[in-house]
């Protein structure tokens, strides 16, 4: 079982991105990873999950097009925007060495909610772009 050590919340355009700091027992030292929950209020987005067996894959989508990406292993941590960019996890037999891999794990919190805010902000742009009728951007003179 994993226990929620701290939890992060971002929002923007009724998405929540939920960063969740876990630990759980892993032979015989505790371990710390990121764990991430995707919501969605807004009906023009659908939350694809998937999985391979050994990943978790989690997509923001908008008329079949990917607009966030982030995808969870338990020996990678989380990853997103690309298969490089992960988190793996750590390991810690101390209360000093948990603080320490606790400030290791926080520091990877600001560059998730960087690309999360980023791919929101690609979101509103092209949904203004695709429901923008062509009448209102030209007019019968032209």
């Amino acid at each position: 079982m994993d226990d929620i050590i701290k939890t992060f919340h971002f929002q923007s355009e009724n998405v929540e991105l939920h960063l969740h700091i876990k630990k759980s027992l892993f032979k015989g030292r505790l371990k710390m990873f990121i764990e991430g929950n995707l919501i969605t209020s807004d009906k023009e987005l659908q939350i694809d999950r998937s999985s391979n067996g050994t990943s978790n894959d989690t997509s923001l989508v908008y008329k079949n097009k990917v607009m966030f990406w982030m995808s969870s292993n338990k020996w990678k941590g989380l990853r997103w925007a690309n298969y490089s960019n992960e988190t793996k996890f750590s390991t810690y037999n101390s209360v000093k060495e948990m603080k320490e891999k606790y400030i290791h794990e926080r520091e990877f919190i600001t560059p998730i909610s960087e690309y999360f805010y980023d791919c929101m902000k690609n979101y509103k742009r092209i949904r203004l772009l695709y429901e923008t009728s062509i009448d209102d951007i030209i007019s019968d003179d032209e």
